[in-house]
């Protein structure tokens, strides 16, 4: 009598097998983890040097980039400043500000980076104007700084006092350093960083409170579910949500109000 060979698995090579995989899929998720806290904390390195380049700007020209009323005698004049058209192309002709002590308007975000490159401040090259989406579209590496975390962004702008505004907590923005995802036609206010990915940045660079310090998340109603109030004495990161819920304003210096 012929005997028919049995050439699947037994119970206990699939145990192998499937507790090998199980220790190569753990071994990719550590991994993954490991290359996202890094990101998370290279925001903070780039916290840190783009504030360093704003207050070096400041102290080596007098004036804030962007609101620069003499930039161009340094670096020429672009065409038609100070409303230049859009071009996709990077480059170190500007425009000057109108040196009202602050950035804001919809030029001087844009020439703030271009002014602070021209000016070896900070690295790359940038158009100083707004992407087709907008007066104020901020376009990743076309007019304003990449972040390394996700394809987010940084952008540079002057708010002001916001008492009981429905997007922002209760402060003075002097120069409000935003990073978040990219938007169709705006800032880069997009979620970009977990609950606890917030606190971890806002715990080592600030308070880690969301509605107070120099550190702060937009509201709900720009990134529900980030924080547990829109109440700035009593609001929490919410910690047990694990998904992309955060962006961050950061106020890097008071000029005078």
């Amino acid at each position: 009598m012929m005997h028919t060979k049995n050439n699947g698995f037994s119970l206990l090579e699939l145990a192998i097998v499937m507790t090998a995989i199980g220790l190569m899929m753990g071994g990719i998720i550590v991994a993954q983890t490991m290359i996202r806290s890094a990101k998370v904390n290279a925001v903070i390195s780039d916290i840190s040097r783009y504030t360093g380049a704003f207050t070096d700007f400041r102290d080596k020209y007098q004036a804030l980039p962007g609101d620069m009323p003499t930039a161009e005698n340094f670096w020429g004049s672009d065409t038609t400043c100070p409303a230049t058209v859009y071009t996709a192309t990077p480059h170190i002709v500007t425009c000057n500000g109108d040196g009202n002590g602050h950035i804001d308007g919809t030029t001087e975000p844009f020439r703030a980076w271009q002014q602070m490159s021209n000016a070896g401040f900070i690295s790359g090259t940038y158009t100083g104007v707004s992407g087709t989406g907008g007066a104020l579209h901020h376009v990743l590496a076309r007019n304003a700084p990449v972040a390394v975390l996700d394809g987010g962004g940084f952008d540079l702008f002057w708010l002001g006092n916001k008492s009981g505004d429905a997007n922002f907590y209760d402060a003075y923005y002097p120069v409000r350093l935003g990073i978040g995802g990219p938007t169709a036609t705006s800032y880069f206010y997009a979620p970009l960083f977990t609950p606890t990915e917030a606190l971890s940045i806002d715990r080592k660079v600030d308070d880690g409170a969301p509605g107070t310090g120099n550190i702060m998340p937009y509201k709900s109603p720009i990134t529900p579910g980030c924080t547990s109030t829109d109440v700035s004495d009593t609001a929490a990161y919410v910690t047990a949500s694990s998904g992309i819920l955060c962006s961050l304003n950061v106020i890097i210096q008071d000029p005078v109000k």
